[in-house]
């Protein structure tokens, strides 16, 4: 004997479109931001300079960089620091929640990385000089490895060079971001610019996921 329940149906075309909706939404978005950022990124201000790609090198190779490095002030622990670190968790939760594709732990484990190393090294141990150099380390290998998970991603998932295009775009600005918190004068800039760089870092990563499930949806559904 068949069985029909028209809740469960009714339940399962719910959901279909409001996936719908918020795809279309996200796409107006994605229009719009795609213009703002072509404006901006060809202003030469909004680039990083050659010194701050050579840091970021060294950054890579020793913890005594970090330590040598110094800000006029005495950086202290701060909540927005911390919340935006815990912000690489959301697309870490998304790609668990969205993705079918079998080895999607390894994003999840880099994205988790990159927030609990940000976490410790910006918030816990901010002014622990033996710790934070090692911490600092560990946070540029962890943000270099999503952000080239991230440009793989974005060659095996998206249908156009564009979107490639768009994502690269999209980092420079956050890596000026970057640059001008290690540039602060104050506590209060220097929250302002690295917590934007966190939270823009996870953007980055929550767009590229999306566009992976987009991707993923188009073929299933086409």
């Amino acid at each position: 004997t068949n069985s029909f329940h028209p809740k469960t149906t009714s339940t399962i075309v719910s959901k279909h479109n409001s996936l719908l909706l918020i795809k279309d939404l996200i796409d107006v978005m994605y229009d719009k931001t795609h213009l703002f950022l072509i404006q901006k990124v060809s202003e030469a201000e909004w680039l990083p300079d050659t010194q701050f790609w050579l840091n970021q090198a060294k950054g890579m190779v020793s913890p005594k960089y970090h330590k040598q490095k110094s800000f006029p002030f005495r950086v202290e622990q701060s909540y927005v620091i911390a919340i935006s670190s815990l912000s690489y968790l959301l697309p870490a939760i998304c790609m668990i929640c969205v993705i079918e594709r079998g080895n999607k732990w390894i994003d999840f484990i880099v994205y988790s990385m990159m927030s609990m190393v940000s976490l410790f090294g910006d918030y816990f141990y901010v002014n622990t000089q033996h710790l934070n150099g090692k911490l600092h380390l560990m946070d540029q290998w962890t943000a270099t490895s999503a952000i080239t998970l991230n440009f793989y991603k974005c060659y095996a998932f998206w249908d156009s060079h564009l979107d490639f295009i768009w994502i690269f775009g999209l980092s420079l600005p956050a890596f000026k971001l970057l640059q001008l918190s290690r540039q602060a004068q104050t506590m209060e800039n220097w929250i302002f610019f690295h917590s934007i760089w966190h939270f823009w870092g996870s953007l980055i990563c929550f767009v590229v996921v999306y566009n992976e499930w987009n991707f993923a949806y188009s073929k299933k559904y086409s």
